[in-house]
């Protein structure tokens, strides 16, 4: 049986929570489930008892998966998405910008992550910007964004309950999309030395 499993994360805050999403693709037939936890503890259990054994190709994660030390610790990711769709610039901070929960406890999962499965691809995402990228709406849950994405995965008898699976469901899309290769454009390599807290990570991006 041939069987891929991809992780999609939305880090938020106290009343929140963190979006969580599994998206599986088992002898061609793909599947996803999402769920909101409370923590990142949360979070990995949740992966853990959903994985039920087997381990995931890639991770999804709408966090800053790696740092730059200029000035206000702009990236030049963040630059390139800022100029390349200024409809929607507003959405792309510097990570000194950043709220805790996207940026520490982002971090923090995604440590966790490769500490739990070591192989695991960490596939840094930005929902927001991306839903723009792929249709040129702005992010307005809900809209159409959920039968559209799971008309994308080809899943769509599954349900997305809110905008926070919504965006660990496509960030979980997304590194799917990147870890297979669909999208080529790696937005870390706009940086000069990055910061990798986690290890090695990309930030896959369509063309």
């Amino acid at each position: 049986m041939n069987v891929t499993h991809y992780l999609g994360f939305d880090p938020g805050g106290l009343l929140a929570g963190t979006g969580v999403a599994l998206f599986s693709i088992r002898d061609r037939a793909p599947c996803c489930i999402t769920d909101c936890v409370e923590s990142v503890d949360d979070a990995i259990k949740w992966s853990i008892d959903k994985l039920a054994g087997e381990a995931p190709n890639a991770a999804g994660l709408d966090t800053f998966l790696f740092w730059e030390t200029g000035k206000g610790g702009w990236r030049g990711a963040d630059l390139w998405l800022r100029k390349q769709y200024p409809v929607v610039k507003s959405s792309v901070l510097a990570s000194n910008s950043a709220h805790g929960s996207m940026s520490i406890q982002g971090m923090s999962l995604a440590m966790r992550i490769r500490a739990r499965w070591p192989q695991v691809d960490l596939i840094e995402t930005h929902p927001k910007v991306l839903w723009y990228a792929l249709t040129m709406q702005k992010h307005d849950w809900p809209s159409d964004m959920a039968e559209w994405l799971l008309n994308e995965m080809d899943c769509l008898t599954a349900e997305i309950a809110s905008d926070h699976c919504w965006d660990a469901a496509l960030s979980a899309w997304a590194a799917f999309k990147g870890h297979t290769k669909c999208w080529r454009r790696d937005l870390r390599e706009l940086s000069y030395s990055p910061i990798e807290p986690a290890g090695r990570c990309a930030f896959w991006w369509p063309e």
